[in-house]
């Protein structure tokens, strides 16, 4: 039985739609907001959050990189260079422990306060046929990890917060979803779960409308307390209207970065979306390029991005 369901998640975790619809694609020299940024990247080990800082990185930005182990990268050339010149720092820190995603400001906060911080951590979920499906360990990685990079924010910097949630947060957001694809989002509720306690953090950071009826209230196991909005450090509700972004990702996928190849690759809304899947690469691209690169459209929003 763990053989099948693995083996029916990774078919539909890979589906990929032969259209697109089209989205505007901007260059690394469109970029004048994010080229110059401080960045923290807390879970840029591998997938949409390497890919975004490689990004800024190669447009000149210097990122401060948060990382269980510093010798991810030791053979990662495209890494290494940037490590080389200084723009990108790599600290040993486990994003779970509030005392190292502190030692991560520090750092990255060396030269002057933080610009952004890129928050895309997410786990590897195993099948369990006991909780009847995939499952995340620890069950509060995302808003655990996220709680603790928020409420040790450096008393002078104010920097604007992106995180990587997903799909199927809500009501709405699963209504959306292609049939065929419903069955996949059933089986990791828990790890979307742990999503929404992340957003609903964010949220309460933005001053954004929590819709209960169609987001339910996370759990309060799953906060920490139902006193989480009185954690130590935790910015005030409100306090950072318009500075943050919530980007709902489609099912991901291990495909290329269509974005380098075509100037319509995906679409990104704050408006629900019925596309199956997106790229990580090319999820990283919008992050890096779309989203810093135009604060002003996309910031104080949840935006939804798929093919």
């Amino acid at each position: 039985m763990h053989k099948k369901a693995q083996g029916f998640l990774t078919i539909f975790w890979q589906y990929k739609r032969a259209s697109h619809t089209l989205t505007p694609n901007n260059s690394l020299q469109d970029m004048p907001s994010s080229s110059s940024a401080t960045i923290y990247t807390v879970g840029g080990s591998k997938n949409i959050g390497y890919y975004a800082s490689l990004r800024l990185l190669d447009a000149g930005a210097n990122v401060t990189f948060l990382l269980r182990n510093t010798t991810e990268f030791g053979k990662d050339s495209a890494i290494q260079k940037h490590v080389s010149s200084g723009k990108a720092r790599l600290v040993k820190g486990d994003a779970l422990k509030e005392d190292d995603c502190r030692k991560g400001w520090a750092e990255a906060s060396k030269d002057g306060p933080v610009d952004y911080l890129i928050f895309t951590v997410g786990g590897t979920p195993s099948f369990s046929m006991i909780r009847g499906g995939f499952q995340v360990t620890p069950f509060d990685l995302c808003t655990k990890a996220y709680l603790n990079a928020v409420s040790t924010i450096p008393a002078n910097s104010t920097p604007n917060l992106i995180c990587l949630s997903s799909k199927g947060i809500g009501k709405k957001s699963k209504a959306s979803i292609p049939f065929a694809l419903k069955p996949v989002y059933v089986m990791i509720r828990q790890p979307l779960a742990d999503k929404r306690g992340m957003e609903r953090i964010t949220f309460h950071l933005g001053g954004m409308n929590w819709d209960s009826h169609d987001l339910g209230e996370p759990a309060a196991d799953l906060m920490g307390g139902s006193n989480w909005a009185k954690h130590p450090g935790l910015p005030v509700a409100g306090s950072y209207k318009n500075k943050v972004v919530v980007v709902r990702a489609a099912m991901l996928n291990d495909g290329e970065c269509l974005s380098d190849s075509k100037t319509n690759a995906y679409r990104a809304s704050t408006d629900e979306l019925g596309g199956s899947d997106i790229s990580r690469k090319d999820t990283g691209h919008f992050v890096a390029q779309l989203c810093l690169g135009d604060w002003e459209k996309w910031g104080g929003n949840v935006v939804n991005v798929g093919y």
